[in-house]
């Protein structure tokens, strides 16, 4: 009798082969192809890249949520977690070749896309959310959006699909830091690195490395219900706006990681809203008229 797991990949495989032996074909056959066909090719490319993106992900989970197994042990010999993140490395350089197919398309989406980010960070800089972390978190978002992103440094490239990625990642290092009693030395320190990229050309880097990292390297504690909560309240007061944008900022994201890496905290996270007021007591969120040591 076959495994549940091999009937579920199975068919996936034969489709896999199927589309290398056409295209095996493809090449060695090397016929003109019409400009619909090229296009649909580049769509297939890129459907592909999301199908490799998403097995990359399930390795990354699968082997943190199962490194005390003794399968895991077996997995780790074959297939590394060095290997992960030069498969990752390489969906995102090939994404990159595929894109230049319409980089006109591309550059348009990320001018209006950058736009959009810009003026919905700005408004969030200026509106009081209640709560003095939530505040500095806005604060910072327009910060580094201004500073990064500036058009000054020729040598920084990017993907545009990769900023609300980045701007979670910053909310999510600034929970992390709260929770730790960090978050005074940590705004001081973003904020510094964001005034060095006007004097340092060769910082190519969208964000501090150390918050870079955590986009790329899995680490439960790094995903906190402080992060969840203050990402909740600047959604619900300002950032719910960038959800429909073309490259959206998804109003769930740090909820999800919470579930998925503290299944502890499981029912905080389904309740959050009903019960947001119980957990920002919990955090110990400072209201802003009470808050004095903001930066």
């Amino acid at each position: 009798m076959q495994r549940p797991d091999y009937l579920e990949i199975y068919p996936s495989e034969v489709a896999a082969k199927k589309i290398s032996m056409h295209l095996d074909k493809m090449a060695e056959v090397k016929p003109r192809v019409y400009r619909k066909t090229l296009i649909r090719y580049a769509e297939l490319a890129r459907l592909l890249l999301e199908c490799v993106a998403k097995i990359v992900r399930m390795l990354q989970a699968e082997m943190l949520l199962s490194s005390k197994d003794t399968e895991f042990q077996e997995l780790a010999s074959d297939f590394d977690i060095e290997q992960i993140d030069e498969l990752r490395d390489s969906v995102d350089n090939l994404g990159n070749l595929v894109d230049m197919q319409d980089s006109a398309k591309t550059k348009k989406l990320a001018s209006e896309t950058l736009s959009v980010y810009r003026s919905v960070f700005n408004q969030a800089s200026k509106h009081d959310f209640g709560y003095a972390e939530a505040n500095e978190c806005a604060d910072l978002l327009n910060y580094w959006i201004i500073k990064r992103f500036s058009g000054s440094n020729r040598n920084f490239r990017y993907q545009i699909k990769q900023l609300p990625i980045w701007a979670t990642f910053i909310i999510i290092a600034y929970g992390k830091n709260h929770v730790l009693g960090n978050r005074i030395p940590f705004i001081t320190e973003f904020k510094e690195w964001c005034d060095s990229l006007e004097t340092d050309s060769n910082n190519c880097w969208a964000l501090p490395y150390n918050i870079f990292n955590m986009t790329k390297v899995i680490d439960p504690d790094n995903f906190t219900v402080n992060a969840m909560v203050i990402y909740d309240i600047l959604m619900n007061g300002c950032l719910y706006q960038l959800t429909t944008a073309k490259v959206p900022m998804d109003s769930s994201y740090i909820a999800r990681l919470v579930k998925d890496y503290h299944p502890d905290r499981s029912r905080d996270v389904r309740t959050r809203v009903a019960k947001q007021k119980e957990l920002i007591d919990e955090i110990c969120l400072h209201p802003t008229d009470t808050e004095d040591d903001a930066v």
